[in-house]
């Protein structure tokens, strides 16, 4: 199980085919994880994968 970046779990989950994105339980943040091609996970950038949940916005 993948911990919000508070390390207090997930208040929600929402997962696609490539990538997934959560709501950290303690802090409300939004976090997103996996296949970043064309910009997907909102991180400002268009490339690569990331397998740890990083801060959106």
């Amino acid at each position: 199980m993948l911990l919000g970046q508070d390390g207090g779990g997930w208040a929600q989950v929402s997962a696609g085919s490539r990538n997934a994105c959560g709501i950290g339980l303690a802090t409300n943040y939004l976090c997103c994880w996996g296949s970043n091609d064309a910009g997907g996970l909102g991180l400002g950038i268009n490339a690569g994968f990331t397998n740890v949940p990083t801060l959106v916005g």
